[in-house]
């Protein structure tokens, strides 16, 4: 979208927005800025190649209000981009607050650029206006009269980009307060969430880097995550099991190991994956975050026979997932499924949940759980360092 020459103090570097903020916090720290000085921090724009936002020139500015507004601007059309580079022209908006609210007020304005039909005229406006029209409206409406008494009002402003009106008879959103920036789905994630505290809410969507949180917790002016209501705007799975399990876990152990757990089942976008990890979970009987961490790293060390509830229904499972097994039906009935499950069973972890069967493969429990946890330990020793 742009990029801006960021200086802060004796160093800088050119950053690219939009951006995600692992890579916006490798910048800072590139910079070398300080988590102290996370909160109010305002950073100076040397440069940036974007003529709309040419006033932010030698000028501090909030470095979480720039990004949002790239990643507003990435979002639109090419025909939105061009209307906001023409009311911020015209009428001279210089601040991020305004620059922000702008995004969410397009609806505000109507670009002609093509004046070629007074029907079209009329559309552009009525569609501008509306967001939008069902096809009983279109076939109803007459553009063409519409388009006619528009440019007779005369209320139009010659720009460079085309002829801009305002319709100032529709309310002018004011989404940004200045403060806590709006929920804006930006990207995909796993769980979003709102962050309450003192009549304000900032919003943060998981997995993320740990400045993510920090830079939200500053925005409410609070200490800590501690002192804020976090509560689930937008889950990623549809598993309900999972989501209690995962809103536990925001009460007892917080929203720092919330972002752990989203990072370690990220990948696992797999409604049947998902639940084969709640009843992995119901399987170790331990519901705290660490465990939950530990057994989706591991999740391939676990086999789930859905909808098994007794060792003869896990023999028969057993036997017809191996391709190495045959049993012809004629003699299935007398082969003893249960007493080969319980083999099995005495040979490995295995326990039946709510949903089927879980069976670990190679490993136990215990060396699961601790291999992981105990590395979590060492890599957290190590980056304390």
């Amino acid at each position: 979208m742009f990029t801006a020459n960021i200086r802060y103090n004796d160093s800088s570097a050119n950053i690219e927005f939009p951006c995600d903020n692992s890579y916006l916090y490798s910048k800072l720290m590139e910079m070398r800025v300080s988590e102290q000085t996370y909160q109010d921090l305002k950073l100076f724009v040397k440069k940036i190649d974007y003529d709309a936002l040419s006033c932010l020139e030698d000028n501090f500015v909030d470095l979480g209000e720039l990004n949002f507004l790239a990643q507003r601007l990435d979002s639109f059309s090419y025909q939105e981009v061009v209307k906001f580079n023409a009311v911020v022209k015209e009428f001279g908006i210089k601040t991020m607050p305004e620059f922000i609210n702008l995004t969410y007020n397009m609806h505000y304005y109507t670009l002609l650029q093509d004046l070629s039909s007074a029907e079209k005229i009329g559309k552009t406006y009525m569609l501008t206006r509306n967001g939008g029209m069902s096809e009983k409206e279109i076939l109803e409406t007459d553009f063409e009269k519409i388009g006619k008494q528009l440019i007779e009002s005369g209320r139009g402003r010659l720009t460079e980009h085309g002829l801009l009106f305002v319709n100032d008879d529709l309310p002018y959103d004011h989404e940004y307060n200045g403060v806590t920036l709006p929920c804006f789905f930006y990207r995909d994630c796993l769980f979003t969430v709102s962050m309450g505290y003192d009549g304000k809410t900032s919003y943060v969507h998981l997995p993320d880097v740990p400045y993510a949180i920090s830079n939200a917790v500053n925005r409410l002016g609070a200490a800590s995550p501690m002192d804020c209501k976090v509560e689930f705007e937008q889950f990623g799975i549809e598993n309900i099991d999972l989501q209690e399990r995962l809103k536990a876990v925001v009460v007892n152990e917080g929203i720092y190991k919330l972002n752990e757990i989203a990072a370690a089942i990220h990948e696992i976008s797999d409604y049947e994956e998902l639940q084969k990890l709640t009843d992995i979970i119901e399987f170790s009987g331990r519901e705290d975050g660490d465990t939950i961490i530990s057994l989706a790293k591991n999740i391939d060390e676990f086999i789930f026979y859905p909808d098994v509830a007794d060792a003869d229904a896990l023999g028969r499972a057993i036997i017809e997932e191996n391709e190495e097994y045959h049993i012809h039906p004629d003699i299935a009935d007398y082969f003893m499924f249960e007493q080969y499950a319980e083999e099995i069973m005495r040979e490995c972890d295995c326990k039946f949940t709510e949903n089927g069967a879980v069976l670990l493969k190679s490993k136990t429990l215990t060396e699961i759980l601790r291999e992981e946890q105990s590395g979590e330990c060492i890599n957290r020793g190590i980056e304390s360092m």
